[in-house]
């Protein structure tokens, strides 16, 4: 156990508020071996006596402001409980060996606080079942759901059963209670604390166990609610053949069939039906198993989507007799999904998100006097790029949309070095100045990073599935199509001079196929700046006058056919 408590002790970060017994996580990482064996004394004595310190019980709540709403709601804030280190290091420890139960137990539809997962490969599902239902002119219902206060309204005595139920041993489960039972805490503001109350329902705010029970929590729920159901969208899929051979999946035996429901990350569900009624009877199915286990819908912010059923009327889904709205665009989990399978309001959300960025650091990074160039710039790639380029992996990109970014970059690298416009230097020397790429190379490195992930995915993640399949039915129309993600990932690939029947071999090898991207990305990005270099020193090349014209006594004259000029004023 020693060597757990080593490992969950070196995965605390650095700079960390502390709780109510005011020890920083610094003093256990670099407090050496010695401080290490007496927390093991101390989590072996917790763990044989079945006891917990009442300093591992109590929290330190603060409020932050989720930058939407009236500041004056309440329900604008966001409380942040603030624990005992230890008790995080103890918790470290029970989540690294709850991980292998949970990860066997969860559905490959749950992608929030996973090894190996992330909130880029939910917003990937679901672009690509909208993208393939905008190709194969399939209606699509999608209805993102939010519960109310999630985290804190799980019954504790029914996640105990259910844990139990899972396969949890017992003597885990009881700490596991410990750690919740007789729990306390205040609220600071200003510096000051209020008295301690007792908080007896819900998970423990800001433990790393909490996302881990409530999705094992969640995950029982769900599947209370859709496992007599045949409702969800159906795709046929195949892994080999090449992902651009579409052919591949007229085969009539090796095509494999599947029925994708939701997508989940961890609170954030999104169902996914062919019909409206099939996505009723999944709301109805969710909101009584929702009842059962304590937990409620949030009316107000579970929104449904339409995508590709113009001139049907509205869906109309309902819980309990409310009447949920329907939108052309919905912010999920960041990213901005709408009906029409566009960009431009990603973009717009984007580029506000980043100039926000840069704008609260402009007066005291990136206009500094005391601060270097190269600091400037790595700022600016650290904090304000990745507000930017935010599940850009996942975009289907047009020219205009790479030109709108590249300007907000542009401006920004300007703004950093001080150079206007007027004093007439190039895009090019801007970016080798800052020694920083163009947006189209970022953008293509994590395009074709991203499809090298996806492409050694096991067969059963619920990504690469999507990625690999078209809708079970439906038809693309004749003639031009709608550029598909496929379609950017084959442009990237030909810039790159990568095969695209070759690169899903190349991306096998991890190390190997990001070396490639990186030195062929980095050489495209050279050739292209060569070119505007080389089309804007063409245009400054003036042609010389191919006829001398004669102006002599305030006349012109062609010197060809003697023809005068004469100046009209009307």
């Amino acid at each position: 156990m020693l060597d757990e408590v080593k490992r969950a002790v070196e995965q605390q970060r650095n700079k960390k508020a502390v709780g109510v017994d005011r020890v920083c996580g610094e003093v256990l990482k670099y407090g050496g071996d010695n401080l290490h064996s007496s927390l093991w004394k101390l989590f072996a004595r917790m763990w044989d006596e079945e006891r917990v310190p009442k300093c591992f019980k109590i929290s330190r709540m603060c409020s932050l402001y989720k930058n939407k709403g009236e500041r004056s709601d309440c329900n604008s804030y966001r409380g942040i409980s603030l624990l005992s280190v230890p008790g995080k290091v103890f918790a470290r420890i029970l989540l690294n060996r709850l991980t292998p139960i949970s990860e066997s137990i969860l559905p490959e539809t749950q992608f929030g606080f996973r090894p190996g997962r992330g909130t880029c490969e939910a917003i990937f599902s679901v672009r690509q079942l909208v993208e393939k239902s905008r190709e194969q002119y399939r209606p699509m219902y999608l209805c993102f759901v939010d519960l109310e206060k999630a985290f804190d309204s799980v019954p504790r005595e029914a996640l105990w059963i259910i844990m139990t139920k899972l396969g949890c041993p017992d003597k885990f489960v009881r700490l596991l209670r410990l750690l919740h039972d007789d729990m306390a805490c205040c609220v600071t503001v200003n510096d000051e604390q209020s008295e301690f109350f007792s908080v007896t329902c819900g998970v423990k705010q800001g433990c790393v166990l909490a996302p881990t029970l409530f999705s094992l929590y969640f995950a029982v729920v769900v599947r209370e609610a859709i496992q007599q159901l045949s409702e969800g969208i159906r795709i046929r899929f195949r892994m080999d053949g090449g992902l651009f051979n579409l052919s591949r999946l007229r085969s009539r035996t090796k095509v494999s069939v599947a029925t994708i429901a939701e997508i989940m990350y961890a609170d954030d569900l999104c169902f996914v039906t062919e019909t409206p009624m099939g996505l009723q009877r999944l709301m109805d199915s969710l909101d009584s198993a929702c009842t059962r286990f304590g937990l409620k819908i949030s009316i107000k912010k579970t929104e449904v989507m339409v995508v590709n059923a113009s001139g049907n009327p509205q869906p109309g889904i309902c819980i309990g007799g409310n009447s949920l709205d329907c939108v052309e665009k919905f912010k999920y989990l960041g990213s901005t999904i709408t009906s029409k399978c566009d960009l431009d309001a990603e973009i717009n959300s984007r580029i506000g998100a980043a100039a926000a960025a840069y704008g609260r650091l402009r007066a005291k990074v990136f206009r500094s006097h005391d601060l270097k160039l190269s600091t400037k710039i790595n700022v600016y790639r650290l904090i304000v790029l990745p507000n930017l380029l935010y599940s850009s992996e996942t975009w289907i990109l047009y020219r205009k949309h790479i030109r709108t970014l590249d300007r907000f970059h542009l401006k920004c690298l300007r703004d950093i070095m001080n150079i206007r416009w007027s004093d007439r230097v190039r895009n090019t020397s801007i970016l080798r100045r800052a020694n920083i790429g163009g947006i189209e190379e970022y953008l293509m490195k994590r395009q074709l990073r991203w499809c090298g992930h996806v492409s050694r995915m096991s067969e059963g993640r619920v990504a690469k599935r999507i990625f690999f399949s078209e809708l079970q039915k439906g038809k693309r129309k004749s003639g031009g199509q709608y550029l598909r993600y496929k379609d950017v990932l084959k442009r990237h690939m030909k810039r790159c001079n990568i095969e695209p029947s070759e690169w899903e071999a190349l991306a096998g090898r991890r190390t190997e196929w990001r070396r490639l991207i990186q030195l062929q990305v980095d050489a495209f990005e050279t050739e292209r700046r060569k070119e505007i270099d080389k089309k804007r020193d063409q245009l400054k090349i003036r042609p010389s006058v191919s006829i001398n014209y004669n102006y002599v006594g305030g006349l012109l004259t062609c010197p060809n056919c003697a023809r005068t000029f004469v100046f009209r004023a009307f």
